[in-house]
């Protein structure tokens, strides 16, 4: 019997504590707000009721503190969901500025293969040499060409003029080895 009592008492206690959250609904969306109470906050919401009399006089007034107390957290959860937005679009930005300086990077890359301004200008000494022919030893080594390859040579990162770099500029020139001298011969 006393059994059947508890669950009696527990079922009024739902139905007012479902009433009472039915009357927090209508009043937010006739104040136009469209976000719903979180599980929480309803099981809050129910301890708080549960502690109260039956009276109907006492409900309402626990469902205006609550919707009181309620304003404060709904402000505080835009805050975190306007931080969390911000913070989105923020990664959204940087990812598509990485992806454009990858893009200008790999186009930097693909116009550094078909054309240096280094190569350029070592198959335009070599032209103006006998036989449109220089050597490897002559471009290190002689100081106009040192003086004019060694800047150009750095703002493309080479370290060291050698035949293996020189090999790339299939389309400028030629690299040819005779003996242990290795040549440039301009197209």
């Amino acid at each position: 019997a006393e059994e059947e009592a508890k669950k009696k008492n527990a079922t009024k206690e739902d139905s007012a504590n479902l009433a009472r959250l039915a009357q927090i609904k209508a009043r937010r969306e006739a104040k136009g707000k469209e976000e719903a109470p979180e599980p929480s906050k309803a099981k809050a919401s129910k301890g708080k009721e549960e502690s109260e009399d039956d009276d109907d006089d006492d409900d309402e007034e626990g469902s205006e503190s609550e919707e009181e107390e309620e304003d404060p957290n709904l402000k505080r959860l835009r805050e975190i969901r306007e931080r969390r937005e911000a913070a989105a679009k923020k990664a959204e930005e940087e990812r598509a500025a990485a992806e454009a300086a990858a893009k200008k990077n790999k186009k930097k890359a693909d116009s550094d293969e078909e054309t240096s301004a280094a190569a350029e200008k070592i198959a335009e000494i070599a032209k103006t040499q006998p036989d449109n022919k220089v050597s490897l030893n002559f471009l290190n080594q002689d100081a106009n060409c040192k003086k004019v390859l060694k800047p150009m040579l750095k703002k493309e990162a080479v370290k060291s003029l050698n035949k293996a770099w020189l090999s790339q500029w299939t389309k400028l020139f030629k690299v040819e080895e005779e003996g242990s001298a290795i040549f440039v011969i301009a197209k």
